[in-house]
């Protein structure tokens, strides 16, 4: 949801697709969804998978692992925590797959909130890390 409204807010016309939303654009060139929407049949130019050490997860990492393996993109950027290099070195091996990893320094701290905070108070620079969208409105 978060990328969506990312591009959106650039101008750029983007379709949003999860279990919960969607928001089709005919002419968007570019698609957010949740890797469980994800649609490994539309050959695309480039798919750009966030969170990517998600696919060791116990629940989810089915999701990442369709779309690792099944998206039919000519080139695939994975952004995430580098704890899962290792596990996708191994499945580019088995797929015959080059892998190139690029490591950046993260430009501004991250560190979680000392105390709760509301939704509303949440500032231009502030990222927000919740298991779900609804997460963030509930507490």
């Amino acid at each position: 949801m978060l990328k969506f409204v990312f591009i959106s807010a650039k101008g750029i016309t983007t379709s949003l697709i999860t279990g919960q939303t969607v928001i089709k654009h005919d002419n968007a060139r570019h698609i957010a969804c949740t890797m469980e929407m994800l649609d490994i049949n539309k050959p695309i130019d480039v798919c750009v998978l966030d969170e990517y050490q998600m696919i060791g997860d116990a629940t989810r990492g089915w999701a990442w692992t369709r779309a690792l393996l099944g998206v039919p993109a000519k080139e695939i950027h994975l952004t995430g925590d580098e704890s899962a290099i290792g596990l996708i070195r191994a499945l580019a091996t088995q797929t015959n797959e080059e892998v190139e990893v690029r490591s950046y320094e993260r430009l501004s701290p991250l560190s979680p909130a000392s105390s709760p905070f509301s939704v509303c108070t949440i500032g231009v620079t502030m990222y927000c890390v919740a298991n779900n969208f609804l997460e963030l409105f509930l507490r």
